[in-house]
């Protein structure tokens, strides 16, 4: 829309007969659909963003992945020095072995005095003695299997597997390094497939974004500021549970298939989200909207190319069309260029006319 201080502010005036004409450029006046959107800045968030943390404290042995590499959910990052944890189980199954075969020879020895007390060869206090042994044994085995079960458990965790299929970032821990289990953060693992964006709308269009979701409408669209790169075709899927009530605003997701990974966590992107269409739209060049302390106005090219200052009403802009619910109607010719030598009844000779829209001709 352009703001204009010159002498078209008057709208009774009249421009004096005999003035030759002035050349001037237009637009058509059309009917057609118009899309009724909201357009905000977003940011592009991970759809799984995971520190890959040790659980086993050690030293790391080898690392098999490059910074900035993609991976696979399972797919091997890093090896921590398993020498230590082979030896820990060799201990432990060697401490199972041990009580096992004690085991054996504690319940054959019961056996044989429970045997003894049933001809009264013994007391019941020594047979008691002998079963306590097995049981306590029992237990001691028990033990021992778990500690086998934790030793190899801990040997598997030599061996760090990312989480989820994603995008590595740079090494936080190097070669060599000592890392402690579950505190030391190796990499970051960034899943984009799929990608969210993460954008903010006023808490008047809240009903809007309720039926947005409800439908599972794909409404929402981007594009990379500076480029003509657009993504379609996102989905919601949040929408916060409060709105900011020192901003009015509600906080929203937006989720992208992102297979070819155009969007890139924290990129900022300009955000589309259509709401509706509204048809049989009166549209008009936004260009050829004037605006003045009275409000908005148009110059009308009559039929005898002198031009009528008419005030309009223009409900919102879309792209390079204003939306005029007042003053306009299709079919009618505006001056979208070459206003500011204008006033009502003066002749104008027109070097060319373009459909609303369309970009104007020899710029």
């Amino acid at each position: 829309m352009i703001f204009s201080a010159g002498g078209c502010s008057d709208k009774n005036s009249k421009a004096p007969a005999g003035l030759p004409e002035v050349s001037v450029r237009a637009g058509e006046v059309l009917r057609q659909t118009v899309p009724v959107t909201v357009e905000v800045v977003g940011t592009v968030e991970a759809y799984n963003s995971v520190p890959v943390l040790p659980r086993v404290t050690g030293q790391i042995l080898r690392s098999h992945f490059q910074e900035g590499q993609a991976v696979a959910a399972g797919e091997l990052l890093f090896t921590i020095d398993p020498a230590p944890f082979e030896q820990k189980l060799k201990e432990a199954a060697g401490q199972l072995a041990g009580n096992q075969s004690k085991l054996k020879f504690s319940k054959a020895q019961a056996e044989r005095l429970t045997f003894l007390l049933e001809r009264g060869a013994i007391s019941r206090s020594e047979c008691d003695k002998s079963q306590s042994e097995a049981v306590q044994l029992e237990q001691a085995v028990e033990s021992d299997k778990a500690a086998v079960e934790q030793a190899r458990l801990n040997l598997s965790y030599c061996e760090v597997r990312s989480p989820v299929s994603g995008r590595a970032g740079s090494f936080l821990a190097d070669q060599g390094s000592v890392v402690e289990a579950f505190k030391t953060r190796l990499v970051q693992v960034n899943q984009i497939q799929p990608a969210k964006v993460v954008f903010s709308v006023s808490e008047k269009y809240l009903p809007d974004m309720k039926n947005l979701m409800a439908y599972g409408a794909r409404a929402v669209s981007v594009s990379i500021p500076g480029t003509v790169l657009k993504r379609a075709g996102g989905r919601l899927s949040f929408l916060d549970n409060t709105v900011d009530q020192a901003t009015g605003m509600v906080r929203l997701k937006a989720e992208f298939s992102n297979r070819d990974t155009l969007l890139w966590p924290g990129q900022f992107v300009r955000v589309t989200v259509l709401l509706a269409n509204l048809p049989d739209a009166v549209v008009a060049p936004a260009e050829a909207v004037q605006v003045n302390q009275s409000g908005s106005y148009v110059f009308v090219v009559k039929p005898d190319s002198t031009v009528e200052l008419r005030p309009v009403t223009v409900d919102r802009t879309y792209g390079p069309l204003a939306v005029v619910s007042r003053g306009l109607a299709p079919g009618e010719t505006v001056v979208t260029d070459g206003q500011n030598k204008l006033k009502s009844g003066r002749k104008v000779k027109m070097l060319a006319v373009n459909p609303a829209g369309a970009a104007p001709a020899g710029r």
